[in-house]
């Protein structure tokens, strides 16, 4: 049994963390044993339960960031020494530092969630995320195995910073995201206080600059489509300034961050998401796997996924409000059915949790069977 360490900083409901546990839930169990480990202590929305309920052993350091500066490398040490793991696989910005500091006795993996240099500026400001991505590309040279999310991330990595890294694509749970029947549609509309027989588009994700949620809102109320109706899932520093937006437009709807983005997504018809920046688009492929057609901004990611089912929708330029209220009022005159095969086949053939799963217990097995070092670019 191979004893597979992840380290994380919480368990807070993000992309990243789904990631995760998407990959423990489908990791074969009979041959891996997965075991989490938290740096600091669990926010109100955390996905601990989540993982314990599917029998995910999750233990942590329970430091705040001021402490965990002074204590974390020689805690991290010890925790790590006593559970002994065949491989420590890190995710995020502090994990991913403390692996490649602290942790050379072991084989590490890591998975590189974004391209630092866009994600961090957007979050952070210029200055400070440019800081925090050259941080995080020198801890990421260190570790042995980093993997990307998608070959459009591995491909910016070697092209932008001559950084080569192999890519497994992320996988999204068929188990839970899935199309409804009509009867699950009309009564999940019900229970969410949604329109009943309203065209719904819906849009997931952290509302900030990089998911770019304006042109999403004035695309929409340029359109011309009868009848149609906006739900924004997620919070973010933009949110404010969302609800705003929408004033005096009563059908778009700003709901926050929700537990069951599953069931607003079955109780929609279209996705939406002009983005400016993504890893791979984990809220894309949730949307695909429940039948939705989309229409996405034309940044490469997306196009990747597009390449998988290009009939599941609309790609449309980043920033272009008048050709993405095109491409709402053109949507729904195509045929729904055939759109939403398509969307769903894309994740079902190529993009499943358990595919990716199964590429990163290959993965696995290839690090642990070679001998420890320090890095393989050493």
């Amino acid at each position: 049994m191979t004893r597979i360490l992840y380290i994380v900083s919480t368990l807070k409901r993000c992309g990243p963390i789904n990631v995760l546990f998407n990959l423990v839930k489908y990791l074969n169990r009979e041959r891996f044993e997965p075991v989490v480990l938290t740096l600091s202590r669990e926010p109100s929305d955390s996905s601990l339960a989540d993982f314990t309920e599917i029998g995910v052993k999750v233990l942590s350091l329970n430091l705040s960031r001021l402490v965990g500066l002074l204590v974390a490398p020689r805690r991290l040490k010890t925790m790590v020494d006593s559970i002994r793991p065949d491989l420590v696989h890190s995710h995020g910005f502090r994990a991913d530092k403390l692996s490649a500091q602290y942790l050379k006795s072991y084989h590490r993996a890591s998975t590189i969630h974004n391209y630092p240099f866009e994600d961090y500026a957007m979050k952070f400001g210029e200055a400070l995320g440019y800081i925090m991505a050259v941080k995080h590309l020198k801890a990421l040279y260190r570790i042995d195995y980093p993997i990307a999310i998608s070959k459009s991330l591995s491909n910016m990595l070697a092209n932008k910073r001559n950084f080569k890294v192999p890519f497994i694509l992320n996988g999204t749970d068929e188990a839970r995201f899935r199309k409804p029947t009509t009867n699950e549609k009309r009564a999940l509309r019900f229970k969410l206080n949604l329109p009943a027989e309203r065209k719904i588009f819906i849009s997931v994700g952290f509302l900030s600059t990089g998911k770019d949620p304006f042109t999403t809102i004035l695309g929409f109320k340029r359109a011309q489509l009868k009848g149609a109706y906006l739900v924004f899932l997620g919070d973010g520093p933009l949110r404010k300034r969302c609800a705003r937006e929408k004033q005096d437009f009563g059908n778009i709807d700003v709901r926050g961050n929700v537990d069951n983005v599953d069931e607003f997504l079955k109780a929609s018809d279209y996705f939406i998401s002009s983005s400016k920046s993504e890893g791979f688009g984990l809220s894309v492929t949730e949307a695909l796997a429940t039948g939705l057609p989309c229409i996405l901004s034309a940044i490469a990611p997306h196009r990747e996924i597009m390449t998988f089912g290009p009939k599941a929708g609309k790609i449309v330029p980043v920033g272009d409000i008048k050709k993405l209220a095109n491409a709402i009022d053109e949507l729904p005159e195509m045929d729904y059915e055939s759109m939403s095969k398509a969307a769903v086949g894309i994740v079902h053939n190529h993009l499943s949790a358990q595919k990716m799963a199964e590429k990163y217990q290959d993965s696995y097995e290839k690090l642990t069977q070679v001998p420890v070092t320090s890095s393989i670019r050493d």
